[in-house]
């Protein structure tokens, strides 16, 4: 998004009242988009925009949204090989229970309701 603030306000204007508004963004916090990836190569992809989860709260909060709930989930790659897919689920499952190792999650979601 070129302006997530404005995404949000738009969002909000589109939700209906008591409704719900969920939405992700890449965790600015997750290794893969700033080791991996170029480790790899790997060019950055247009929507790589990162940010924290209070960035993204603060994005909500502020086009009005309220009961702002963020959550940092999947460390599964999008371009995996297949064999490799149930090791890489089961390292969902574990490290997105782990604290300090669910910081490092690539996505932050977040849910606000109008």
């Amino acid at each position: 998004l070129r302006d997530p603030s404005k995404a949000m306000g738009e969002g909000y204007r589109v939700a209906k009242p008591g409704g719900r508004f969920v939405v992700d963004f890449t965790n600015k916090s997750s290794p893969w988009f700033s080791l991996v990836k170029p480790l790899f190569g790997i060019k950055p992809h247009i929507h790589d925009n990162r940010f924290s989860g209070q960035e993204v709260a603060d994005f909500m909060v502020d086009a009005g949204f309220t009961d702002v709930r963020t959550t940092k989930l999947l460390f599964t790659p999008r371009k995996l090989p297949g064999p490799l897919l149930p090791v890489f689920k089961m390292i969902d499952r574990v490290c997105e229970r782990i604290p300090g190792a669910k910081e490092l999650a690539g996505i932050v979601m977040c849910v606000g309701t109008k």
